[in-house]
């Protein structure tokens, strides 16, 4: 079993969150920089083909659902592009609920509501409150590679008054 170089270039890419754009990107500036420094050389370097590289610009997705009636699970979200989740806010009469949220095919969060009170005093990208009649949890700032989604689960139905995301992709 033989493994191309291309093969193992994209490997050791993916180990460091690279895509091969980054390294396309890189051999262009350098490429530059030597053609500013060849007038000092001595003997001329050859042409360097560097292909064109698209960089993929960020796309902003935003979900705005209002009194969501949620039966037993609802995907709030799901990206099959590299990005990152801006804002996750749900605002419901009940705290009988989960979250799931998975990135680049890791579980990063799947708690209750009441588990995610108690992480939001200790992280900046969590929070959970109560305010007036109802239970309010927002999730900021989680970025992924490939992909990403969220799933709400309930035990009996919840209707939530409010499911907000706003997500940037890459495209």
């Amino acid at each position: 079993m033989s493994t191309s170089t291309e093969e193992i270039l994209e490997a050791l890419l993916r180990r460091r969150g690279l895509k091969t754009w980054h390294v396309l990107l890189m051999a262009d500036i350098i490429s530059e920089k030597i053609k500013a420094e060849q007038p000092a050389l001595k003997t001329p370097i050859p042409e360097i083909k560097v292909p064109e590289v698209r960089i993929p610009k960020p796309l902003t997705r935003v979900i705005d659902l209002k009194n969501k009636l949620v039966e037993f699970e609802f995907t709030v979200f799901e990206s099959s592009a590299p990005g990152t989740l801006k804002e996750l806010v749900l605002c419901s009469p009940s705290n009988e609920y989960s979250i799931l949220l998975s990135v680049d095919g890791v579980v990063k969060l799947y708690k209750s509501w009441d588990e995610m009170q108690a992480l939001s005093q200790y992280l900046e990208t969590v929070d959970a409150f109560k305010n007036n009649e109802e239970y309010v949890l927002h999730l900021k700032d989680f970025s992924w590679l490939e992909s990403a989604y969220s799933i709400i689960s309930v035990k009996k139905p919840v209707t939530f008054s409010k499911i907000f995301v706003k997500l940037d992709e890459l495209r």
